[in-house]
């Protein structure tokens, strides 16, 4: 944590227990409340999935021009990318899609999808901390 917000991996962390408070999600909660949580989700997935996407695309064109490092740089793309399929093919449909509605908010409010959102997270940190490390020994291999 830095401050009142998290950072690095342990954003992961701070997304997943956000979404395992289940005082923060009343079943007798209005929707404007409900509309917070799901905005503070969607930034997460559009954060992640524009982020990562972007990283890999650019891991694998630094990959082209540099051979020696290129197996690690294009397997720590590969983790990234790895988390961009959690998020398109895991937990947006289980939303229901992209949008930030009444239908997705509803289901981000239920228990049994932010546990399953809790699992997917763990996934999705596992990937950027494989990501990390390949992207160290790609360094330590090109110096």
């Amino acid at each position: 944590m830095c401050g009142t917000y998290a950072k690095g991996t342990s954003a992961y962390d701070a997304w997943k227990d956000a979404l395992l408070r289940d005082r923060d999600f009343p079943a007798d909660a209005v929707l404007p409340l409900l509309v917070e949580r799901m905005m503070c989700h969607g930034d997460a997935m559009d954060c992640l999935s524009d982020g990562r996407l972007h990283a890999a695309k650019y891991l694998r064109r630094l990959a082209e021009q540099s051979p020696e490092t290129a197996p690690k740089l294009n397997a720590a793309a590969g983790e990234l990318e790895g988390i961009c399929e959690i998020l398109w093919k895991e937990m947006i449909p289980v939303l229901g899609g992209w949008e930030r509605g009444e239908a997705q908010t509803r289901r981000l409010a239920q228990s049994k999808n932010r546990r399953l959102f809790a699992g997917l997270i763990d996934r999705m940190k596992a990937h950027d901390e494989r990501a990390y490390t390949y992207i160290r020994e790609s360094l330590a291999d090109g110096e």
